[in-house]
């Protein structure tokens, strides 16, 4: 996937039009000077390979994936790679005589390839959970994870969710989309640990699915500003330093924040997927079908508004978030099995069941 950020007055332009263009650019991209150009020779796979006269540049790049090679300042010999892993840096500088080849450091910041042992808590808290993308703003960097004068809530029939997943072995935690996103994309990507203990910092990227949307459609601003938090963007966001992490451990909620530069930043949060709100109960409540199949009835309702979603076992939405008429839900497009049915209030309390379409 390419970014190539030396076009970015023309990305910009583009994007003032419907022109339709990809959000997500699953891969880690920087400038790379080389005293003598590497062969490039592409795969089956769509992966390139870099054959270089110095044996050990060719041996390093080996072990990669390398999505792009471009020429970024020809009168420098830099160049821009696009890479999975960066470790691939870490090899270079401690591999590669400068005369040969170098980092020039012009898209990431060089401190950012510096990782440390991931923060316990930040650990404990996101292990083995999903969690779901539910509100945003744009902040002042430096001041904390504040949103109260500008936060917003994604629309109700947004539905993206990133579970984690930390590997002991190699102290990373993996971050991946279980389905498509609502514009079209899925990714997976490994995280270290940043400079101080409440940072983290995109390590390496293992896959991802890339559609082209407009800037019209509801997703892809929100979509654009999570991306650009990890460093995946495919749009040039000026993002500097390390992810911030906040926990709310009590209401379930972690933030992330990324600094774009020293007046902005944006701040992206999750609230991790539960089955119930302990809160709400909904103990009285019972389902039935009609005989024809066309609606799931329910009956011994609370006198109040209340709004109903429904997902696939696996979790996937297959119906948004809308409010209940008549205690009733048509069904009659679904397939026979098992589905989960998400019953809420305008408060976002919620129960879920399980029920069978016969």
């Amino acid at each position: 996937m390419k970014r190539r950020y030396f076009l970015l007055i023309l990305f910009a332009i583009s994007l003032l039009g419907n022109a339709q263009t990809n959000l997500l650019c699953p891969s880690i991209v920087e400038g790379m000077y080389f005293k003598d150009e590497p062969l490039i020779t592409e795969n089956n796979d769509g992966t390139l390979t870099l054959t270089h006269p110095n044996q050990t540049v060719t041996e390093i790049f080996a072990k990669y994936k390398i999505f792009d090679f471009y020429e970024a300042w020809s009168s420098r010999k830099i160049y821009g790679v696009a890479f999975n892993s960066k470790d691939l840096v870490v090899e270079i500088e401690d591999k590669v005589a400068r005369e040969i080849m170098y980092i020039s450091y012009g898209f990431l910041s060089p401190y950012t390839y510096t990782s440390s042992t991931i923060n316990a808590e930040i650990i404990e808290f996101l292990d083995g959970k999903k969690f779901s993308f539910n509100k945003y703003c744009d902040d002042i960097p430096g001041f904390g994870p504040d949103c109260s004068l500008n936060e917003n809530s994604v629309p109700q029939d947004f539905s993206l969710q990133l579970t984690f997943d930390y590997d002991e072995t190699e102290d990373i935690l993996l971050a991946r989309t279980d389905n498509l996103t609502p514009c079209g994309n899925s990714f997976s990507i490994k995280l270290k640990g940043g400079a101080t203990d409440n940072t983290l910092t995109l390590w390496e990227v293992e896959s991802g699915t890339a559609s082209e949307s407009t800037n019209e459609q509801p997703c892809y601003s929100i979509e654009q500003r999570l991306y650009s938090v990890l460093d995946i963007t495919c749009i040039p966001s000026g993002a500097i330093g390390y992810i911030y992490v906040d926990l709310d451990i009590d209401n379930k909620v972690f933030t992330l924040e990324r600094a774009f530069n020293v007046f902005t930043g944006t701040i992206v949060k999750f609230e991790e997927e539960v089955l119930s709100s302990k809160n709400f109960q909904l103990n009285d409540i019972e389902f039935f079908e009609t005989r024809a199949n066309s609606y799931l009835h329910i009956s011994n309702m609370p006198h109040q508004p209340l709004y109903t979603e429904m997902h696939t076992i696996t979790g996937q939405k297959i119906r948004k978030r809308q409010i209940l008429v008549d205690n009733k839900i048509p069904i009659n497009t679904l397939s026979s099995g098992l589905y989960l049915l998400k019953i809420s209030n305008k408060e976002n309390h919620f129960k879920v069941f399980k029920f069978i379409k016969r």
